[in-house]
């Protein structure tokens, strides 16, 4: 069965894409340079940052959209720099400095839209309210959270009160302590720290959850959580056990996997340390 595909434009230059592929995914693999801070290919679209809006004409009306959440459709002509585009791009990373003035990756994502950053953050109010002023509301870690599974935390309250938090505010029970959500994070606004042989998530100043490490089989760092290991066994459906590659730390694994790889060419047995 041959893939529907669709006949589009983009800044002027016919292209192909497939029916139901992202508008953004497409400019991408066109080589085009379309900002983008909630988005990654491995999660859900969410469209909040709308960073990567393009200019699209459809059945002769054209209108602003975010490109990550816009699939793509025979006709459609899209613009991705064009006037309107580049200055609705630049409303947004003002709206952006305006919540997180003191954020440094928000600082210069302004400024390469050509905010006056200094003129901007100086007129805006710094309340001592509790509030998370480092989150630009992304929501790439609660994605990110339910894409791994624990879902340990989600979008809570609405409208100005919306934050990242945990149920009632009180410290996870469902964190595995995995560190997707600091990964992910393209403010640091969410983080963790390894001290004292514990992982510690932290938002806001506010511990997420706090779990003991668990050091490696072969060269004894700490490098995860017993959570975690319990984690990727029932996820994987392993009655017996992890698989081997788990009980190291990423550096021993990648070791072991390529003195296993070589042991394999070379017809040798192998034996786990």
């Amino acid at each position: 069965m041959e893939t529907p595909v669709v006949s589009l434009t983009i800044n002027g230059k016919k292209t192909q894409a497939i029916d139901g592929a992202l508008v953004l995914d497409v400019c991408l693999q066109m080589g085009l340079d379309i900002p983008t801070l909630c988005h990654r290919r491995e999660l859900p679209s969410y469209g909040a940052c709308r960073l990567c809006t393009v200019e699209v004409t459809e059945r002769g009306q054209t209108r602003l959209t975010a490109s990550c959440t816009l699939p793509v459709a025979e006709g459609m002509e899209v613009q991705t720099d064009s006037e309107r585009v580049v200055k609705g791009r630049r409303i947004v990373a003002e709206l952006l400095l305006k919540r997180c003035p003191d954020n440094q990756a928000v600082r210069d994502l302004a400024a390469e839209f050509g905010v006056d950053v200094e003129t901007v953050t100086a007129a805006v109010p710094r309340p001592d309210d509790g509030k998370d002023h480092d989150c630009v509301l992304c929501a790439l870690c609660t994605r990110a959270c339910a894409t791994v599974g624990p879902h340990a935390i989600a979008l809570v309250d609405r409208g100005p009160e919306m934050e990242v938090g945990t149920p009632f505010g009180r410290e996870s029970e469902t964190c595995i302590g995995c560190g997707t959500c600091a990964e992910v994070c393209p403010t640091s606004a969410i983080r963790y720290e390894d001290r004292e042989a514990k992982r510690r998530v932290i938002k806001a100043g506010k511990t997420i959850r706090e779990l003991p490490l668990v050091p490696c089989n072969l060269c004894y760092t700490l490098y995860t959580t017993e959570e975690v290991l319990d984690y990727v066994a029932r996820k994987g459906g392993m009655p017996d056990g992890l698989p081997l590659d788990a009980n190291y730390c990423p550096d021993c694994a990648r070791q072991i996997r390529a003195a296993r790889m070589g042991a394999g060419l070379l017809g040798l047995d192998f034996e786990e340390p």
